[in-house]
């Protein structure tokens, strides 16, 4: 049996649409829309989550722990609520900097957080997800 733990809340994001949006259909996962070596704004940031996910795999009944982090954006061309996914750490350490720092700016806002898969600096083919602060 899989239990999240709900770590940390930040911004505008309930309980419940952590719980539904972690491992829903309704969600999109960052790795799979963002294409290599682009950029993508997925709109305001306004919340993110953090959850611990432990237990079995439903499927394979392997043993699980990881973390899993969503955001909550108002997308910038349709005005609608949007919820992304990912596993990525090295992705929220990245966006929880900019958040803090784009927190404590009055001229800059969770907007100007973009997305960003790059190739690693090995050269080896790889890409990992992060984001960057933009100009609006």
């Amino acid at each position: 049996m899989r239990k999240v733990n709900d770590i940390g809340t930040y911004g505008e994001i309930t309980l419940i649409e952590k719980l539904n949006m972690s491992n829903s259909l309704q969600s999109e996962k960052l790795h799979d829309i963002v294409d290599p070596d682009k950029t993508l704004n997925i709109g305001y940031v306004i919340g993110w989550a953090e959850m611990n996910c432990t237990g079995n795999d439903t499927d394979t009944k392997e043993e699980i722990n990881y973390n899993n982090y969503v955001l909550k954006a108002v997308d910038k061309d349709t005005g609608k609520i949007k919820f992304y996914t990912t596993l990525s750490q090295t992705f929220m350490n990245a966006f929880t900097t900019i958040w803090d720092m784009l927190d404590e700016s009055p001229e800059y806002s969770h907007d100007n957080i973009q997305i960003v898969v790059a190739k690693t600096k090995s050269d080896n083919g790889q890409y990992f997800l992060t984001c960057s602060a933009q100009e609006a």
